[in-house]
């Protein structure tokens, strides 16, 4: 079980530490909170229910109007975003020094201190083939420049050898991911893609060969490529798919994840668990409904099916289609089966201890 999770440096860091990029001002951090606590409550779900997390550092806010703590919430822009023109409510950081001691911080306080064993993966930037901008372009040699300043701060401080690198997290984006293996590989330890591109129309070969490239790409590196984001092509923008609520869609996930891994991918993950908001300041038209299950009732107020929602966080009908895959199978080898139809996908699963499902 895995369980791939973003991370914000203003939940722990609001203004900066000091001046000095060598050295933590520990007794400046924010570690207790509110979106802290928040974390700490995932964490310990995924430590107690033996879920292996892939952290993302997602990027930084532009603006200091996302924190939660009006002690430090204003229209300023946040100091890691200072001098990148790139305008967007997440960029990457052009203070790289800055950049890796905030994610080391993090990270020494949840491995070190607080003893999470669950975070195994750390992936930096989500979706940098578009989304790390620096003056508004795309800089993938900037990317390769942080992610090794990153790797090199870890190291420094003795929490590299604790997690993976999961890198490239190009959004269909073959190139970057050629470029990731290039530039990162002597870091990396595994690749992702993400995926939005499947649907009911599309036939398994179809899937299965766009990631047989991906793999093609990566095989010369020795390690395993995942789909860090997947769902289907039924976008509304990119809080909403017009499918959510139908159960087909679940049997639709199930098809595209089977695709994939009889490709090559050595996992798959589906974003996201619930729907959820990005920042407390987002309005109801950008809460993520991506979700296995829905937020609290009250809110889809607005919604002509609000009266029908029987509970909090209930589970959507794909939840019961695609649960029928993820629960039954676990880490171990895949056997691709064919069934003669295009639209069929099926897979022979072995895990560790030998015990065998077909799905």
């Amino acid at each position: 079980k895995r369980m791939r999770m973003m991370v914000m440096p203003s939940w722990w860091e609001p203004q900066n530490d000091n001046n000095d990029s060598e050295i933590t001002a520990w007794e400046n951090l924010t570690l207790s909170s509110v979106e802290m606590q928040s974390l700490y409550k995932a964490l310990d779900l995924a430590e107690r229910e033996k879920i292996d997390v892939t952290m993302v550092a997602w990027g930084c806010h532009k603006w200091c109007g996302h924190i939660i703590d009006t002690k430090y919430r204003s229209n300023q822009r946040y100091f890691l975003a200072e001098s990148n023109s790139t305008e967007d409510w997440c960029i990457p950081s052009k203070q790289i020094e800055e950049w890796a001691e905030s994610i080391s911080a993090l990270l020494q306080h949840l491995i070190l201190k607080k003893k999470y064993t669950c975070i195994k993966a750390l992936t930096l930037i989500n979706e940098p083939s578009w989304s790390y901008q620096i003056d508004g372009k795309v800089d993938a040699e900037h990317y390769s420049k942080m992610c090794h300043a990153v790797d090199e701060r870890l190291e420094r401080d003795g929490v590299r050898n604790k997690i993976r690198f999961d890198l490239s997290d190009d959004a269909e984006n073959i190139e970057f991911l050629k470029h990731s293996t290039r530039s990162v590989d002597d870091i990396a330890d595994s690749y992702n893609s993400h995926t939005y591109k499947f649907g009911y129309e599309t036939p398994n070969s179809e899937i299965e060969a766009w990631e047989r490239a991906n793999i093609e790409v990566v095989a010369p590196t020795g390690k395993p490529h995942y789909i860090g984001e997947f769902g289907s092509n039924q976008n509304v923008g990119a809080s909403r798919q017009k499918d959510i609520d139908l159960y087909e869609r679940g049997v639709l996930m199930a098809r595209i994840a089977l695709s994939l891994m009889n490709a090559g991918a050595a996992g798959v993950s589906y974003w996201s668990l619930l729907d959820q908001y990005y920042a407390f300041t987002d309005s109801y038209g950008s809460m993520q409904q991506l979700g296995l299950w829905r937020s609290a009732k009250n809110e889809y107020q607005s919604e002509p099916y609000y009266d029908n929602i029987k509970c909090d966080l209930e589970l959507r009908p794909q939840y019961w289609a695609y649960s029928l895959l993820t629960r039954h199978i676990g880490s171990g080898e895949i056997y691709p089966l064919t069934t003669g139809n295009e639209f069929v996908a099926a897979s022979a699963f072995r895990d560790e201890q030998g015990k065998w499902v077909y799905i």
